[in-house]
């Protein structure tokens, strides 16, 4: 579970790149552990996204390691990010 604080850090982080539309975190499954949280965004987004130091910037602010994948069938359950 992210905190309020936290929520708001990763959007003004996809924010400062560019990307204020929604955003979409996978579900916690056997794929994924407690301390990772996968943002899922659409394909066009990802591709836009202008630097490699995103993941890194949002695992420093939520402290837990990050994947940003492109949206898809291999990520069929998401959720919006509250």
């Amino acid at each position: 579970m992210l905190t309020d604080s936290q929520l708001e850090q990763a959007r003004e982080i996809f924010g400062a790149r560019g990307y204020g539309g929604p955003l979409r975190i996978a579900q916690l499954t056997e794929r994924t552990g407690d301390d990772e949280r996968i943002f899922v965004v659409p394909p066009l987004v990802l591709a836009a996204l202008p630097d490699r130091q995103l993941a890194a910037d949002l695992q420093r602010a939520l402290g837990r390691k990050v994947w940003i994948v492109a949206e898809g069938p291999a990520w069929p359950d998401t959720e919006p990010l509250r």
